[in-house]
């Protein structure tokens, strides 16, 4: 049997296919407001998440995958609850700027890659993060704080629900004490 792309034809309607077609030949005219630069951030804040799951799947690494599916949900569900509950207005004049959701997601997929993979393997996705949430503040959709602010809530999940990358070598310790609290990080070389 041969497949051809006129034989899903008939499962549209006329409508539904001719608004489809309009809005697959309005994206350029959308596209063209925007410069290179934030069309580029716009691009990598879906590719990076998109590339830590393939990542994960190419090695069969399923609990990592629902890993990160836990700390990037999270974290995009913080960053819109915030978003909504703070409504900062961007440098624009628009609304929501508080914090930015294009560096929480392209940071959620570095910072799994770092505590899932480790730090060599992260190095890469945490300069396109950088990238991601630089281009939202050269556009001026956001200030530094709401980069800064995605960034660690990005981390944050993702630290708490991937299981870490760690050498043998380094020891995390808590310590809590009467009238402190703090965390030890010994590193032998």
């Amino acid at each position: 049997m041969n497949f051809r792309i006129t034989n899903l034809l008939p499962f549209f309607d006329k409508k539904s296919f001719l608004l489809s077609l309009f809005l697959l030949l309005a994206i350029p005219c959308f596209a063209r407001t925007k410069s290179d630069f934030e069309v580029a951030g716009d691009i990598t804040q879906i590719l990076l998440p998109i590339s830590a799951a393939t990542y994960s799947l190419c090695l069969k690494d399923y609990e990592g995958i629902k890993q990160f599916s836990y700390a990037f949900s999270s974290s995009l569900a913080t960053t819109y609850a915030l978003k909504y509950s703070v409504n900062r207005t961007r440098p624009d004049g628009t609304d929501y700027s508080f914090p930015s959701g294009h560096t929480t997601a392209a940071f959620s997929a570095a910072s799994f890659i770092h505590f899932r993979y480790g730090w060599g393997k992260a190095i890469p996705a945490y300069v396109l993060a950088s990238y991601v949430g630089y281009s939202r503040v050269r556009a001026d959709r956001h200030y530094q704080s709401d980069v800064y602010a995605g960034a660690i809530i990005a981390t944050g999940f993702s630290y708490l629900y991937t299981t870490h990358y760690a050498p043998k070598d380094l020891q995390i310790v808590p310590l809590v004490g009467k009238n402190f609290q703090g965390v030890s990080l010994t590193y032998r070389f």
